[in-house]
């Protein structure tokens, strides 16, 4: 009807057909247009262009939705009236059809409190012009006349007008989530704290619920029918389609529902006066309620200030209007986010925000807005849906990929300490039966671990740093992939107390500077947290009591010397930092190591079977045995100190399987005793060259043969000016460029030595020796300090050390490359 008569349009008012011409805007995706001229000339001008053309795809498909629109609003008041006659509230005539928002609007009337504005769908908005002809009237009478509606509820509305709509425009309204996911976050409520049943005692009063996101009224419908909501919708066309299904038990007083995005009733510093209005808008109403039991925000689609589509232009337009929030938006800020801000403003101490997104919260979003979020509520969980994957039709998502559970808390402490909880649910699902198994698994791993099923599993784990950190740095989302690979390794693992003793190190003695030791007879290793690059662990061999340690850690006992390495190496490893980094608690930088977070890291049993661990559980896996080397993998393992890229490149070959793996396990112990081997045989040239690659020559003269170094004063290329007393601290050693390029050492009594060369090498050599001593005497660094007789003699040996010591260290990174290529589980 509409189609064929398009200038009826233009037959409206002027604020109407500015509504419908920004409404169509929207539809279509394309930026709103502002004219210079009065309001009428330019809603004339902008709806003319619509109705006249030419008109894109797009345009059209705009067109013909809000045509669509009209009608299912339309058709919903008249199934609404059909229905109130049935059950006997109002009886309705075919005249009815020709006034829906009149007839609709009286039969109402009577239940609008005096100082409540009426429902949305009745007062004048989009749709409220239209009635259908005389023709489509009768045709719509002869349709629904024969009707029977008292045995359906009121999502028979969406059921049977959702599909009507056909029109695809270019930018597709959010609509909220599948039904079941509403219902199953309805049923599992309690497990979050929140109780939706009337308090009883000692107020009586129904719960409160604010969403600013209201959709098509999805989520309330599957609520409990006493609590009171209020919120926004920011589409005109779901408010209502929302209303009409809350009507459709009968007549009753308006909720507190506007449309809007949410931002419009934020908290005001100070409440408005209507002292000449007898009823305060809605907005105003519900900008005053700040005491709600509960928040729910649906973000499908994230809304940022970049962009040139409507969507981002009426966000810009908004802020622009708001000055609250234009300190807390920055560059990345997204709309759900400043929802989010809006939404624990009006929860009471206690209230729970449930946020629901599809993309993770990340630091872009802006510090400031996420320390406005953190500093007023604690972030309780997290559920991580994007790893479940389905390819079930659906004409609404199933669920979001992020769900966020926010508590308001005042306390300061509790804020500060608490630490969230991350639940990733990973796997498939077949059918949409197994939807509401995976939702309720999904919300009762809040209380339980749940068992993996046969085709999802549920990872939980709990912050490692207090949310008081992530008010400084928002943690980034652990990779994917390091979850799962982890989940492996715990599931074909075991603890490191299984098989070993784990204790924290002696309390050293205070008199001898904290020193500690262990008995000869023990055998082991001895880790520490290392924080100077970043976090890792650090494994030592025992100290003895001829070189007693200094410093806390965890001792590692084992039965056999022969684990040492092996353990050595798989505890500093890549792997273990990641367990950590997942699993033990962090204050700034640093994990907090206790002995029970060291004896629960996880060992591959494949290690444990090379060692010989005896593993007596009784399952097939814990009773295999290693699986001896063939011939021609025992002669490539006798190459690993020699060729360990050869090793490399033919284990990067194998098939994975239970044999493969085994293979991994057997070279990698072998790897690591062979690295180990390498460290202690090569450990005095390792000692000759510093981290950088040069020759500590301190070192190199003590190798060298005594009659080929002499002290200071008695080579023959040094000259020395000034004098020391022999046993006066020196306090300054400093290189200095005149009168002649040396160094000079200087008291704090006033006496100095000037020492000079002309051989650069000499100087670097002496002052390679005193740079690690700190107030040494004259006499002290006579019996310390040595140079070469002959200089070529020292400058050869020199680079033979430096040559030796790169071949080694090109075969200590070839044996660790090959380390890196084993694969334990």
């Amino acid at each position: 009807e509409l189609e064929t008569n398009l200038p009826r349009l233009l037959s409206l008012n002027p604020s109407r057909r500015e509504g419908i011409a920004n409404h169509l805007d929207r539809l279509s995706g394309a930026a709103p247009q502002h004219s210079a001229s009065s309001v009428a000339t330019a809603a004339s001008l902008r709806l003319r262009r619509w109705i006249e053309g030419p008109r894109n795809p797009t345009q059209n498909a705009a067109l013909k939705s809000y045509f669509e629109e009209i009608a299912i609003i339309a058709l919903g008041q008249a199934i609404l009236l059909k229905n109130w006659s049935d059950r006997g509230i109002r009886r309705w005539t075919e005249t009815d059809l020709g006034r829906l928002n009149w007839a609709l609007s009286t039969s109402l009337k009577p239940h609008v409190p005096l100082d409540r504005e009426n429902w949305q769908v009745t007062r004048p908005n989009l749709y409220s012009w239209y009635n259908p002809g005389p023709l489509l009237q009768h045709e719509i009478w002869n349709s629904l006349d024969s009707w029977k509606t008292t045995e359906e509820g009121p999502s028979f509305l969406k059921l049977l007008l959702g599909p009507s709509r056909r029109a695809q425009a270019e930018v597709n309204e959010p609509a909220g989530y599948d039904p079941k996911f509403f219902k199953s976050l309805w049923d599992n409520m309690h497990l979050f704290g929140f109780n939706p049943q009337p308090e009883s005692h000692p107020l009586k009063r129904n719960k409160m619920v604010f969403s600013p996101t209201l959709r098509d009224g999805s989520i309330v419908r599957m609520a409990p029918p006493h609590l009171s909501w209020i919120g926004l919708e920011s589409s005109p066309f779901q408010l209502m389609l929302a209303e009409l299904m809350q009507l459709w038990w009968g007549p009753s007083a308006p909720p507190f529902w506007s449309i809007g995005t949410g931002l419009e009733v934020h908290t005001r510093d100070q409440l408005t006066f209507s002292l000449g209005s007898t009823k305060p808008s809605v907005l105003c109403r519900i900008a005053e309620m700040e005491a709600c039991d509960a928040t729910f925000l649906l973000e499908e689609q994230t809304v940022r200030a970049q962009g040139r589509n409507t969507s981002t232009t009426r966000f810009r337009e908004q802020l622009e209007k708001l000055p609250y929030f234009k300190k807390l938006r920055s560059a990345g800020t997204s709309l759900g986010v400043l929802q989010a801000c809006v939404a624990l403003n009006k929860l009471r101490p206690g209230g729970i925000l449930i946020w629901a997104r599809e993309e993770a919260l990340s630091s872009k979003e802006g510090s400031e807005v996420l320390n406005f979020l953190l500093e007023r509520g604690k972030l309780s969980h997290e559920w991580d849906f994007s790893e479940l994957e389905h390819s079930l039709p659906s004409a609404l998502p199933l669920f979001p990929k992020h769900l966020y559970l926010f508590q308001k808390e005042p306390q300061l402490e509790a804020r500060h300490s608490h630490r969230p909880i991350r639940h990733t649910i990973q796997g498939q699902m077949r059918s949409h039966i197994e939807l509401g198994l995976v939702l309720d698994d999904a919300f009762q791993s809040v209380q339980n671990s749940i068992s993996p099923r046969g085709h999802w599993t549920i990872l939980s784990h709990i912050s490692p740093t207090p949310q008081q950190d992530w008010l400084e740095k928002w943690p980034d989302p652990t990779a994917h992939s390091v979850v799962r690979s982890l989940d492996q390794l715990r599931a074909v693992s075991l603890p490191l107390a299984h098989f070993t003793t784990v204790r924290p190190t002696p309390e050293g003695d205070s008199s001898t500077n904290n020193s500690w030791s262990v008995h000869l007879s023990l055998r082991g290793l001895w880790i520490s947290a290392d924080y100077s690059e970043g976090r890792k662990l650090v494994a030592q061999n025992l100290p003895r009591p001829d070189k007693e340690g200094q410093g806390t850690g965890f001792l590692v006992l084992v039965p056999d010397e022969s684990w040492v390495a092996p353990l050595s190496i798989y505890l500093t490893s890549e792997w273990v930092q990641n367990w950590l980094d997942y699993h033990a608690e962090r204050r700034g930088d640093r994990w907090i190591l206790n002995e029970q977070v060291v004896k629960w890291i996880p060992v591959p049993k494949t290690i444990l079977r090379v060692l010989g661990v005896p593993l007596t559980k009784g399952s097939p896996e814990e009773t295999a045995v290693a699986v001896p080397l063939s011939g021609e993998w025992e002669k490539l393992a006798s190459e690993i100190a020699y060729q360990p890229l050869l090793v490399k490149e033919s284990l990067l070959k194998l098939p994975q399987n239970e044999l493969s793996l085994s293979i991994h396990a057997e070279l990698f112990v072998r790897t690591a005793r062979a690295l180990e081997d390498l460290r202690q045989k090569q450990n005095r040239l390792f000692s000759l060259v510093s981290s950088d690659g040069k020759i500590r020559w301190g070192e190199l003269m003590d190798i060298l043969p005594k009659s080929e170094s002499v002290s200071v004063p008695l080579h023959p290329n040094i000259r020395m000016s000034g004098s020391l007393p022999p046993h006066l601290p020196i306090g300054k050693i400093d290189k200095v460029k005149s009168p002649t390029p040396g160094i000079l050492l200087a008291t704090e009594s006033g006496f100095t030595l000037h020492i000079s060369t002309e051989s650069q090498l000499l100087l670097h050599i002496l002052w390679d020796q005193l740079g690690e001593l700190t107030h040494p005497t004259w006499n002290e660094l006579l019996h310390y300090l040595k140079l070469p007789r002959k200089i070529d003699l020292a400058e050869a040996t020199a680079l033979d050390v430096l040559h030796s010591h790169g071949e080694q260290v090109t075969r200590l990174k070839e044996i660790k490359e090959l380390l890196g290529s084993c694969q334990l589980f």
